[in-house]
């Protein structure tokens, strides 16, 4: 029996090393399991939304060679779950192991864990709603907002139809107009109500014209004929007119009622009145706005001839 160990031992040396090897090769070839953690991506149809969702990361393992294992990066995994099939409503979603993507060649198995999760669908609904500025402060004195202009006045607004609710406008983000004299323009962003809705374009852009406070009052201006010696019936008119408070008295010394003569018949004949804005010169005209001239006409007499 002992000279059965000693023969041979080389050879047997040779053998228990090679069984060793074969060994340590399958233990180290032995599927392993690994666990990530992936998002959860829904894929809904063109006429669907997702109102709620409970859950958006999903827990998985794999199982596969040490090596296949090694090279996979948790950013290449997620999970995309169509839903384009479910109606409006709560629903409870079991993720299924086909849903898994970006699984390299080599893993043997792929399992989820946990029972599922709840979310609720609902129509997507697209609708134009004008757009409501909001705005608030005091121009400089003497001044006021005389128009508030906005592009586009209309918007397109989509989410879910129970979103919009009483919804009958998107307002603007608030904006703060401070001591100003001149119109300005700004671009402003829209806040959609609920965080559900999206406006698009998501901003506007906002004109406010700011002009002078006109107060209107009505003087009388004797009618002026251009050329001597005629006169008119009535020999007045009243003119009513709209004009910053600060420019009264100079209204009063520069404006003028004129009627040309020189195309009348040779007695004379009805004439057009027309305002004379004297010394004011033409970036001040515009402050000054003629409301009514009464009467509009007026019949000019040519002066009678000397016997």
């Amino acid at each position: 029996m002992k000279g059965f160990f000693r023969k041979n031992l080389g050879m047997k040396a040779f053998s228990l090393l090679l069984a060793f090897v074969l060994w340590s090769s399958i233990v180290s070839r032995a599927p392993e399991v690994r666990w990530f953690t992936i998002p959860i991506e829904i894929m809904t149809g063109d006429d669907q939304v997702v109102v709620s969702s409970e859950q958006r990361r999903a827990e998985i393992s794999l199982r596969g060679d040490t090596t296949v294992l090694n090279r996979i990066s948790q950013e290449q995994l997620r999970a995309v779950v169509p839903v384009d099939q479910n109606r409006p409503g709560r629903h409870t979603i079991v993720i299924v192991p086909a849903e898994i993507q970006g699984v390299p060649r080599g893993v043997t198995e792929i399992e989820v864990h946990g029972s599922g999760f709840e979310i609720t669908l609902d129509r997507k609904e697209t609708k134009l709603l004008p757009v409501d500025v909001q705005f608030s402060g005091e121009v400089s004195p003497g001044y006021k907002v005389e128009n508030v202009t906005i592009q586009p006045t209309l918007v397109e607004v989509t989410g879910p139809a129970s979103s919009f609710g009483e919804v009958q406008a998107i307002p603007t983000e608030h904006i703060e107009i401070g001591d100003v004299t001149d119109s300005f323009t700004r671009p402003v962003k829209l806040v959609p109500p609920g965080k559900l809705l999206r406006a698009a374009p998501s901003s506007v852009r906002v004109d406010f014209e700011i002009a002078e406070i006109r107060v209107t009052q009505e003087i009388g201006l004797a009618v002026l004929p251009s050329q001597d010696g005629w006169t008119t019936e009535p020999s007045e008119v009243q003119v009513t007119l709209e004009a910053p408070p600060s420019m009264d008295s100079r209204i009063r010394e520069e404006l003028s009622a004129r009627v040309l003569v020189e195309s009348l018949p040779p007695g004379g004949g009805e004439t057009v009145v027309t305002i004379d804005f004297g010394a004011f010169d033409t970036d001040e005209m515009p402050r000054i706005r003629i409301v009514e001239i009464s009467p509009p006409k007026v019949r000019a007499l040519a002066p009678r001839p000397a016997r």
